[in-house]
């Protein structure tokens, strides 16, 4: 057989869902079909059912940094448990490629918000991850009831390397002001439970936790910075919610707030080129005001 250039599909592409994102390597979205077998034992399995649909476009932002995009990344600052994440409404995803063919994915949600990086000399995101489900109050045997597939010339989304922003960072915790000679890492996390429904399959996740650590390597450090961590001096059952919150600012860049931050990890190191303090680790905890709970952190341009 012979096979005709033009019939090879490539090139790159962005992502919208709000806002659109170029990313910094690759865009994937996998799309899944999960089954179940029809076993017997004479014969072994002997169909190969349907039970579910999905799909999981993952990208890593290249940086580019807008109030826009900050809240498009991070919709679990500050959390509402039990909720859905997928809301009343759908909202949905667009993988728009370059050589001029769209994906509109219906029905999605963050599932995995992406790792801040806070450095001179890296931008400021890690990966993302946006699931697709069964567009709302649609049947799974309807067509295009998951994604559609569409021709759309390609219209270059505005990026402007003023918006890629790579600055300096200085944290502050209590009265200790540091650096790290490798930037900071903030390390968002959250827990779901998918709502499954029978003959339709996965219809929503509920969000059923939320947390935050930053990994950093404090350039000044001393062993006497290490003894106001909870490992000592801090009774069995006794609460790790700090006074202080931690916050890292850039100028030009990010302020970031972790509320009530304990540094909880981290090695003290002796070594002939090494640092006295290896990496460590602060846990945030979410505003208490009153026996109510706000933000786990904050993520804000720099005035």
């Amino acid at each position: 057989m012979t096979i005709e250039r033009s019939d090879i599909l490539r090139g790159p592409g962005t992502v919208t869902r709000g806002q659109t994102f170029y990313d910094k390597n690759n865009i994937t979205a996998a799309v899944n079909v999960e089954r179940w077998d029809v076993p017997t034992s004479a014969e072994g399995t002997v169909d190969i059912r349907k039970k579910d649909q999905n799909a999981k476009i993952a990208f890593t932002p290249c940086g580019s940094i807008t109030a826009d995009i900050i809240a498009a990344l991070y919709p679990y600052a500050t959390p509402n448990i039990g909720a859905s994440m997928f809301g009343a409404t759908d909202t949905d995803t667009v993988v728009q490629g370059k050589a001029g063919t769209k994906i509109t994915f219906y029905a999605t949600a963050i599932t995995k918000q992406p790792e801040l990086i806070l450095s001179a000399v890296e931008t400021a995101f890690g990966a993302c991850e946006i699931t697709a489900l069964l567009k709302d109050n649609t049947d799974p045997s309807t067509a295009n009831s998951l994604f559609t597939a569409a021709a759309q010339a390609w219209s270059a989304p505005a990026l402007t390397t003023a918006s890629i922003k790579t600055v300096k960072y200085t944290a502050t915790w209590g009265s200790k002001t540091f650096t790290s000679p490798n930037g900071f890492r903030v390390i968002p996390e959250i827990t779901s439970s998918p709502i499954y429904i029978d003959g339709l399959g996965t219809v929503d996740y509920t969000l059923t936790g939320a947390s935050v650590m930053v990994k950093c390597r404090p350039a000044n450090f001393s062993e006497a910075d290490f003894e106001s961590m909870p490992a000592q001096g801090t009774a069995i059952g006794a609460t790790l919610r700090s006074s202080n919150n931690l916050v890292i600012v850039g100028t030009g860049g990010l302020t970031v707030t972790i509320y009530g931050a304990q540094m909880v990890e981290g090695p003290l190191v002796w070594g002939t080129t090494e640092l006295r303090v290896g990496e460590v680790g602060f846990i945030g905890q979410r505003v208490e005001t009153a026996g109510a709970y706000g933000a786990l952190f904050a993520v804000a341009l720099t005035a």
